[in-house]
Parts: structure tokens; sequence; C-alpha cells
């Protein structure tokens, strides 16, 4: 769907910063004038004569969605500020002033619109770690593989090396690891091992999600009113 359709004022907008940087002259300005400069990655300092008018309004039609954008995201951010704040203060002053428990244990809660046409709801999701514990489960699988009379199998140690792979940041991923729970062995390293995975798993944070949810009046489901770019 072309920008004119959904948007006129930014197509004149893309129309005008094409027709001002091809206007614009290759010559410097008669002496006296200003001679403006753009910097490039590189950091150097370029007279804007001596830029390509395409170039130029490549650039500027940057700065506009550059701006336009992290002002969104400004009012986004300060959105989730707001629904964190809000919802804490309901959910405490519901317990301490009406003894009503609303939400559930691990933080999850939705609230409805008098006429249930809006639902507004927040997923709290605990970020999963582990601790010293997992270098412990480590050593022993690798000392229970190597004392294998025939070898281990090159199937189970590969599967081992994508359990404790690390990602980007140095984490393992507690779901890999524990997959290894599903492999049973009459030794008692891999017990053990298997004992200190579970036992090494800590909470290392949370992350609050929230979602408005509208009612379908022909399907009676709540349907997900969408905050992403590719939902739009």
């Amino acid at each position: 769907m072309s920008s004119s359709t959904e948007n006129p004022n930014i197509f004149e907008r893309i129309k005008t910063i094409l027709s001002n940087a091809f206007s614009r002259s290759p010559e410097p300005p008669p002496a006296g004038q200003e001679v403006k400069y753009r910097t490039d990655a590189m950091g150097r300092k370029w007279p804007e004569y001596l830029i390509q008018p395409l170039d130029l309004a490549r650039d500027d039609m940057m700065a506009l969605f550059v701006g336009r954008y992290l002002e969104t995201q400004a009012i986004v951010q300060a959105l989730k500020l707001d629904l964190m704040t809000a919802i804490s203060v309901f959910i405490e002053t519901a317990r301490a002033e009406y003894s009503e428990t609303v939400g559930g244990e691990k933080g999850n809660v939705s609230f409805l619109s008098f006429d249930g046409v809006w639902k507004l709801q927040r997923k709290c999701h605990k970020q999963m770690a582990f601790n010293e514990q997992l270098r412990i489960a480590m050593a022993l699988i690798d000392d229970y593989l190597s004392d294998l009379a025939t070898g281990a199998p090159e199937e189970l140690k590969l599967l081992v090396r994508s359990a404790f792979m690390t990602d980007e940041s140095g984490n393992i991923s507690v779901a890999r690891a524990l997959a290894l729970r599903k492999f049973s062995f009459p030794d008692d390293r891999w017990r053990r091992a298997m004992e200190a995975i579970v036992s090494g798993i800590v909470v290392s944070g949370s992350v609050d999600y929230f979602n408005l949810y509208k009612r379908n009046d022909a399907t009676k489901k709540y349907e997900l009113v969408p905050m992403d770019f590719a939902a739009l």
C-alpha cells in the first residue's frame, strides 16, 4: 500500500525533500554566504554543494523518520512506566483498603472494562539462569563420558555440547540444559549432574509484558491490539 494513499502529508514531505535536494546548486555559494556541511560515516565534513542530490534527500528523509521514531519510542516507554505504576498502585490499594486479592501469585493479572469490551493484561516473565552448580554438573558429565568403556556415542556428545553452548551474552539455555534430564544412565555421576542442573537454576530477573485486547462482537473472543510494526 503506497504512502500517498495512507498519508498525503508524508507523501508531500518526501516530494519536497527530493525537490529541494535536486534544486540545490552544485556550485559553492556566493562569497559571504554560509557554507553548510554534513558529516559522513567516516567523520569527515562535506560541503552540501559537493554531495549528490539523492544522498542529500536520503539524509533528510532519515532525519525526519529517526526523529519521529525516537519520539514514538519515548511515548511507548512512558506508557509502559505508567502502566507498571498504575497496576501496582491498584493492586496494593485493593489489597490494603478492601482486602481484595488482584492477580495471581506469579504477578500475572487481567483487568476488564465495565462493558467487557476491553481487557488489559500484565504478564510477568521470569528470566532464569544458572549459578555455580552448573559447573559442577558439567564436570560430572565430562567425567562420566570420558570413563565410558567403549567411548560415549557421538550423538550424546553432540547433545551435551549443544546443551551447554553459550549465547552472545555468555548465557546457557536453561531449556536445553534441562533437556538432558530425559536421558537416564546407570551412573551416580550422571544422576548427581542432573540434580546439580536443577538445583543450579536461579531467577535472574523478570520482565513485564503488557497487552491490550478488544472483544470481537461477532465471535465474543478477545483479540490483541497490536503494537508492533509487522502486525499493523
